[in-house]
This record gives C-alpha cells, sequence and structure tokens, in this order.
C-alpha cells in the first residue's frame, strides 16, 4: 500500500493548485450591461450572513433593512407603511431572485414581506 499512496495523492494535489472561478452577475436598469461603478443609481446587496446576525436582534424585516442600509426608515406604525421612507425611487425587494414587492407601485407594506 506504500507505493500506491503517492499515485493516491496525485490528483489531490493538482485539484489545489486550481482557481475556482466566480460567477460575475449583471446588474441591468436600463437593460444595458454596464459596470456597477457607472450606474447613477445606489445597488445594495445584503448576505445571507448580514441577515443572520440582525436576527439575533429582531425579526422584523422593516428594522433589519433600517439597520443595515443608511437611506432606509423604517415605520414606526405597526399597520400602515406611514412613515416608512426611502430616499429615491420605491425598492424592489427580492429573496432569493424572488421578487417580493412591485416598484412601479406603491404597495401598502412591502417592507413587512
Amino acid at each position: 500500500m506504500k507505493y500506491y499512496l503517492p499515485f493516491l495523492l496525485t490528483p489531490l494535489a493538482a485539484l489545489a493548485n486550481t482557481q475556482t472561478d466566480i460567477e460575475q452577475i449583471t446588474v441591468s436598469t436600463t437593460r444595458s450591461t454596464a459596470p456597477v461603478s457607472t450606474v447613477p443609481a445606489t445597488i445594495n446587496v445584503i448576505s445571507a450572513a448580514d441577515i443572520a446576525k440582525q436576527l439575533a436582534h429582531t425579526q422584523d424585516l422593516s428594522q433589519i433593512l433600517g439597520n443595515l442600509l443608511p437611506s432606509f426608515s423604517p415605520s414606526r406604525q405597526k399597520m400602515t407603511s406611514a412613515g416608512e421612507t426611502l430616499r429615491g425611487r420605491e425598492p424592489l425587494y427580492m429573496i432569493d431572485g424572488v421578487p417580493q414587492s412591485n416598484p412601479l407601485r406603491n404597495g401598502s407594506r412591502d417592507g413587512n414581506t
């Protein structure tokens, strides 16, 4: 067995030197591709790890967004979205790529999806 072990470990050594390609995501607001640095808009991506850290403090999505996004002020009322503000246009909330709101129409409780 001692003669076969180096031959069995050779493929593992070859794999250790390979690079992992990271998928590039194209974000488009005008249906034309452009680097994020040249787009005149603010794009915030919140990772699952960021949300997990915030879930230790609150279960309210509006409060989590208020803690993570400087431009978002969560609602102070529970039954309406009155007081919930975000500078700029209405946001599109997406969870795992699935839209949770419609930025073309103002929904009543989009931040609480």
